[in-house]
């Protein structure tokens, strides 16, 4: 019992003073592994997915001076009283077997792409710029070439020239690497550039757009075709002008019309390329101007690609004075004389709702003519219609026998040969053309009904609504002045012509011409 007291009293100092020596009998430290330099077998430290999860199996924190491998960063950590140096708490510190700082650096993040990029449109001042920083403490020389920056995701762009050619970085000094960029995109998407020198490599990307539409131009394309109301359009076509930057692709498009309305302007997807060109739609649909009370003319409005233009069509109208053609007798008042009339002109669909409403200039009749057809008007617009049918070989009777508009460019502008005076003189009169219980007026009832109408504007703010639908001159069978002024015709004779009041923009005349012109004529109830 004495020897073993002995004895483990004799171990304490050992203990206390242990050094562990491996390969060596003399350790230098607590712990000192010391073999020949062929020796082949390393220290493994513990392991772990992080440092955190490190302990201290007498309890509390790690001890400082504690290492680790953290298998998460790939490296070597050590637990000291300051982490990251200077005054900062304890804790893990940053990883021992962090890589150097490269003596070059390479930045594509601060420039890269430059320039517009845009599907279709070919680059003009576009570039990829790599920011190169010496960080060593000698001089570095760098070679650049266009195959340094490799372009992927959208194809057609590729690299043109490369500048500076080679640079000589002092340290810390940083230089531009500038590769122009050449070509045409040839999709949308992203393009990314990769540069790459030796070990050094970064990257960058941008998005090709879409190609932009500068312009929309509704006045200089085509129209083709026409509209007539209460038929189906059928065979019109309307182009849009364009200017663009790049290619354009545009989905298919069904617009509206306003003013007169249901048509619709149609045109499937399609992709507008670089530069002008034209874009044909198809107008479909059909109108009824008449019974919704609308404007005679339909207006279309284009949108694209943050682009707008209008563009109208008119509405043909068709004023027919035929045998069998009857215009409706709707009868107004006139406040000065308190006589009744038609509220609107022979032939006329309407009263008007302008003073160009081409619905309601009506036939333009030859002054003693029946309704025989030969006033009748195809109205194309407020301002055209198309050329009448037309004869020079006067009739020698009351009733030509045919529906031409007779003409008499070197005579004395009559359609009749020998004259008759007797005309359409009373609600009874021969060739009488207003409807039963109406005749035309005498210039003398004219008279009475304008005097505060002093210009087409005045006439048509009127109860008569008076529009200024143009005449037809007796030297030829083509409509002129439509929109702008009109003759109140009468059945009043004057030697070898008849009396008239012409009105304008300005003013009013009354006038005597030939009996072969053609007017707007308004029926007065006998």
């Amino acid at each position: 019992m004495k020897k073993k007291f002995l004895l483990l009293f004799s171990t304490i100092p050992l203990i206390a003073t242990c050094q562990v020596g491996i390969g060596t009998t003399t350790p230098r430290g607590a712990l000192d592994i010391n073999k020949t330099t062929s020796y082949n077998l390393g220290l493994v430290l513990p392991a772990n997915t992080s440092p955190t999860n490190m302990i201290n199996p007498q309890g509390g924190n790690v001890v400082p001076g504690t290492i680790m491998y953290d298998s998460t960063a790939d490296c070597v950590k050590v637990y000291s009283q300051h982490a990251t140096g200077g005054t900062s708490p304890e804790g893990w510190g940053p990883c021992l077997n962090a890589p150097a700082t490269p003596s070059v650096e390479a930045n594509c993040a601060q420039n890269g792409f430059e320039g517009t990029y845009l599907n279709g449109a070919a680059l003009s001042g576009a570039k990829f710029t790599v920011t190169l920083t010496n960080n060593s403490f000698s001089n570095v020389t760098i070679a650049s070439q266009a195959s340094d920056l490799t372009l992927s995701g959208v194809s057609g762009v590729s690299v043109s020239t490369v500048t500076p050619a080679s640079s000589t970085l002092i340290p810390g000094q940083s230089v531009l690497i500038t590769y122009n960029l050449t070509g045409t995109p040839t999709s949308t998407g992203t393009l990314t550039g990769t540069w790459k020198k030796l070990s050094l490599t970064c990257t960058n990307s941008v998005t090709v757009q879409s190609g932009t539409i500068n312009s929309l131009n509704c006045t200089t394309g085509a129209l083709t075709g026409t509209v007539e109301d209460k038929v189906a359009a059928s065979g019109v076509t309307k182009v849009i002008n364009y200017t663009a930057t790049g290619t354009f692709q545009y989905p298919a498009l069904s617009i509206p019309s306003t003013g007169a309305t249901g048509l619709t302007m149609n045109i499937p997807a399609g992709t507008i390329t670089n530069g002008s060109g034209g874009l044909t739609f198809t107008i479909t649909g059909q109108t009824d101007v008449i019974t919704n009370n609308e404007t005679a003319n339909a207006t279309f409005t284009v949108n694209l690609g943050g682009q707008s233009c209008n563009f109208t069509i008119p509405i043909t109208i068709l004023a027919k004075c035929g045998p069998s053609d009857v215009t409706q007798v709707v009868e107004i008042t006139s406040p000065a004389t308190t006589r009744v009339w038609m509220d609107r002109n022979l032939g006329a669909s309407r009263p008007a709702l302008s003073s160009t409403d081409h619905a309601a200039y009506g036939c333009l009749i030859q002054w003693g003519r029946l309704s025989d057809g030969h006033g009748n008007v195809t109205w194309r617009s407020s301002t055209s219609a198309d050329n009448k049918p037309s004869t020079t070989t006067l009739s020698s009777t009351d009733v030509p026998g045919n529906n031409l508009f007779i003409t008499n460019p070197g005579g004395n502008g009559d359609w009749r040969s020998p004259q008759n005076d007797n005309l359409w003189q009373g609600v009874a009169g021969t060739n009488n053309p207003c409807p039963s219980g109406f005749r035309v007026p005498t210039q003398a009832e004219i008279n009475a009904e304008i005097g505060s109408m002093n210009n087409t504007n005045d006439a048509f703010t009127s109860v008569f609504k008076l529009p200024a639908a143009g005449f037809v001159p007796y030297t030829g069978a083509n409509i002129v002045s439509a929109g702008q002024v009109f003759n109140f015709t009468s059945s009043t004779v004057t030697g070898t012509t008849r009396s008239l009041t012409n009105f304008t923009a300005t003013a009013k005349a009354i006038n005597n011409v030939g009996r072969g012109s053609g007017n707007i004529v308004r029926c007065i109830k006998n």
